[in-house]
């Protein structure tokens, strides 16, 4: 959300740390106020500079995060794995993600920092937000900081 620009001007991006994020169709009314709602996958919740294109007024963003699915981390490795384990170690059960089987997964969310076991079909480079994995025919044990 942004206030104190002039009415009735169109905003064509917002800047974010090392980011950019086109807007289109964004106008501000004619008090100089607009919002947006933006998605940027990977984005971790963090404090970030935040500025728009053209520069000008306040803006202020509620950063939020949404639990990321393994189907999701793994979309540019996809049909290329069979499955990823994790060990959850507060109550000591494996949980697994199978993107053939759906209805046996139980791994709902890829942490940071969490540790996963990825079994491979191929060789493959996974690259999410500004990590890149490198990924084996067979299991990989990752440390995922997406």
């Amino acid at each position: 959300m942004g206030r104190n620009y002039l009415g009735y001007t169109g905003i064509r991006a917002v800047n974010f740390g090392d980011g950019v994020v086109p807007l289109v169709g964004v106008t501000t009314d004619r008090w100089g106020q607009w919002a947006a709602e933006i998605q940027v996958p990977g984005l971790a919740a963090r404090p970030v500079a935040v500025t728009t294109t053209p520069p000008g007024g306040v803006t202020s963003f509620l950063v939020e995060t949404s639990a990321l699915t393994p189907a999701a981390a793994l979309a540019g490795v996809e049909g290329k794995y069979l499955r990823v384990w994790h060990l959850d170690t507060a109550s000591r059960t494996w949980e697994l993600h199978n993107p053939d089987h759906g209805a046996v997964n139980d791994l709902k969310a890829m942490v940071k920092g969490e540790v996963y076991f990825i079994l491979m079909k191929e060789e493959a480079t996974l690259v999410f937000s500004t990590f890149t994995y490198t990924l084996r025919e067979g299991w990989n044990i990752v440390s995922w900081q997406g």
